[in-house]
């Protein structure tokens, strides 16, 4: 498709992108791409204000590019906005250059359109860029996403140019004498998306002439099938699986016979940073014992009995509380209260609330975090009991096992697990004069 003014215009309308009431940002890098849709936009009228990001990468070229633009902006009585990126913010990423310049820029241009009550933010891409993303998400193990590429519009987000080629951008930009600077880096193919655009793509037109117009059309087709497949999955995730803020549950059972696993399972984990390849590890826990698990850098899927579970790779809170005197009050992960009580006041029968001898204990106490190895004599036994197994028959949650604490005496000997059991060497008898009340 040429590209012209009014094209572009029709473009606009048939798509609903925007209209001349909305206030548009328009990313702007001084590539040709960016410059052509100033200009775009700029002949149909639009109410627009720039954003640019000098990285500072590439040292004079990118002060270049940043003054091309201010005279631009100048020239044309267009309101612009400049970051410049110190050093340090690519120091401090372990993303790569290239993610962490996306994820500054767009975290910016976010800003912007909050303070400068911004309508919708334009981007540049066009059909080449989204024939280059659907083979560079593909190669990357991504999912129908991948193969839908990129949207005109998504959310605030808005892609003007998606529909027109690259050729023709240039023609319109030579067409008009626009004035552009081009991007050194461009040329180089040690980036993923260079390598695809300059050595790939060259290769399959060789198969395939018309490849980019193919995946663009596919990707119109693949977004309604991504679509369709999200409401169907969807719908059964409210209808099976229980999810709260601090955790999801999914039973085995149901999973086990579900027809589409791993749609499901991608639209459940990929926001929590699971990858494409760990869908097969987290669908072998269906047939694992509890414990069993699967991590990603934010979250973890393990088994626990008859489901799985997804909840967020917390550390332990602090939980390590050294107590001189009463009354003691902590707010924790489970908040506890130590306190003296009368003798008449104790009132066995709620979990919450317990009663030890508070002349068997010398201060100062210690309320931790259990540890492998810790034991109890457990009320009403002889021997000690592992507080390990006293989780199992409580039946604990794996992830919540990690923030239950124990209260020992200045030896080390534990007098109670909070909320659950209390040692036969520290209850209350009828000798009994004084009583600590440990409220869980």
């Amino acid at each position: 498709m040429p590209l012209s003014v009014s094209l572009f215009q029709k473009q606009i309308e048939k798509l609903s992108l925007f209209n001349h009431q909305h206030k548009l940002l328009l990313a702007v890098s001084g590539g040709m791409d960016s410059m052509v849709l100033a200009h775009l936009l700029q002949a149909v009228g639009c109410n627009f204000e720039m954003a640019h990001v000098n990285y500072g990468l590439r040292a004079d070229e990118s002060d270049g590019d940043e003054k091309m633009i201010r005279q631009y902006a100048e020239l044309n009585n267009i309101p612009l906005h400049i970051k410049k990126v110190e050093a340090s913010e690519f120091e401090k990423s372990k993303d790569g250059i290239q993610a962490t310049a996306r994820d500054v820029r767009y975290q910016w241009f976010d800003e912007l359109a909050t303070e400068f009550s911004i309508d919708y933010i334009l981007l540049a891409h066009h059909k080449n860029d989204q024939s280059e993303t659907i083979l560079h998400q593909f190669l990357r193990g991504g999912m129908l996403s991948a193969l839908r590429g990129m949207r005109h519009k998504n959310g605030k987000l808005i892609r003007p140019l998606l529909s027109f080629s690259r050729a023709s951008i240039a023609q319109y930009a030579a067409d008009n004498n626009i004035h552009w600077r081009e991007d050194s880096s461009n040329q180089s193919s040690k980036y993923t998306r260079n390598f695809i655009r300059k050595e790939l793509m060259p290769m399959m037109q060789l198969i395939n002439a018309d490849i980019m117009d193919s995946l663009a059309k596919r990707a119109v087709v693949f977004d309604e099938i991504e679509q369709l497949v999200n409401t169907t999955i969807q719908n059964d995730i409210a209808a099976n699986i229980i999810q709260s803020d601090d955790q999801t549950t999914i039973p085995c059972a149901w999973l086990k016979d579900y027809p589409y696993q791993r749609t499901l399972l991608w639209q459940l984990l990929a926001e929590y940073n699971f990858s494409s390849a760990q869908m097969e590890d987290v669908l072998s826990l269906i047939y694992a014992q509890t414990g069993a698990r699967v991590e990603s850098d934010s979250h973890t899927v393990f088994r626990d009995r008859e489901n799985l579970l997804l909840v967020k790779n917390d550390s332990p809170s602090e939980g390590r509380f050294v107590v001189h005197e009463l009354p003691f009050v902590s707010n924790h992960n489970t908040a506890f209260r130590l306190e003296e009580s009368l003798l008449e006041e104790v009132s066995f029968g709620d979990e919450r609330i317990q009663y030890v001898d508070l002349e068997k204990i010398i201060f100062p106490l210690v309320m931790r975090h259990w540890k492998d190895g810790d034991s109890i004599v457990a009320l009403g036994m002889q021997g000690t009991q592992k507080v390990s197994d006293i989780l199992i028959q409580k039946k604990i949650p794996l992830h919540e096992k990690k923030n239950i604490l124990v209260l020992a005496d200045h030896s080390g000997q534990i007098i109670a697990i909070p909320g659950m059991k209390v040692s036969e060497l520290f209850k209350i008898t009828s000798d009994t004069k004084r009583v600590l009340c440990i409220t869980c």
